[in-house]
């Protein structure tokens, strides 16, 4: 694995990426997550990692899989905006905050469960998912899309 600091982002708790054409890279900042590459095809964020820093993962065009282990628990605004080809994301239960525009305009998201551990769902965390379906708690409020 090779350490991305902060030229291509970010030293610190182990995140796991996974680029087209490149080895496995090792990126993150302390208790935060995130990384910048238009390559960017898979991340797995381990426990430890307590918030997906604001616009972590925005506009990668390529990303199509993201796991989020138990520990994060806010995954920040713009998060994974303009994320284009991400499918998959699996939220835990320890997730407590989705910030404003957290996953806007992830055309080609699916399906996502939101735990009913979440308590906060910021304005337009989901718009412009147009291939979503959404499952949510009925104690949210609206503005989710």
């Amino acid at each position: 694995m090779e350490r991305v600091d902060e030229g291509g982002i970010l030293p610190g708790a182990e995140v796991q990426v996974v680029f087209r054409h490149v080895p496995r890279v090792t990126c993150a900042h302390k208790d935060e997550a995130g990384c910048d590459s238009r390559s960017l095809i898979f991340v797995h964020i381990p426990p430890g990692v307590r918030k997906i820093r604001p616009g972590a993962f925005q506009k990668c065009s390529s990303l199509v899989r993201v796991i989020i282990l138990d520990s994060v628990t806010v995954i920040g605004n713009s998060a994974f905006r303009d994320c284009h080809s991400l499918i998959s994301v699996v939220i835990p239960a320890s997730v407590i905050t989705i910030e404003h525009a957290a996953f806007n305009n992830c055309k080609s998201l699916r399906s996502l469960i939101i735990p009913d551990t979440v308590q906060n769902v910021g304005m337009g965390a989901f718009k412009g998912c147009t291939s979503l379906t959404l499952t949510i708690s009925a104690s949210l409020s609206s503005g989710v899309v």
